[in-house]
């Protein structure tokens, strides 16, 4: 099973509680810049990585860097129970 949570925070708590299977943290602040609709994941992941280091919240290659192994993950997600 693939956990998808928001942050790594909360994968090691739910390893902590014997949740077993795979986990891929989110890494995004979704509630705070833009999220225009209509994008494919990879222009979304483009724009937010764009406003991440604008925000001057991570180097912008090491948040797009990021991204592109998150988005290879959250592709492969039908892989999963």
């Amino acid at each position: 099973m693939l956990h998808i949570v928001n942050g790594d925070c909360a994968i090691e708590a739910l390893k902590d509680s014997g949740i077993e299977g795979d986990f891929l943290s989110w890494l995004d602040v979704l509630h705070d810049g833009p999220v225009p609709e209509g994008l494919s994941l990879e222009e979304l992941s483009e724009v937010r990585a764009d406003f991440i280091a604008d925000c001057d919240w991570a180097v912008l290659e090491k948040a797009k860097n990021a991204f592109q192994k998150r988005d290879i993950v959250f592709r492969k997600c039908h892989e999963y129970d």
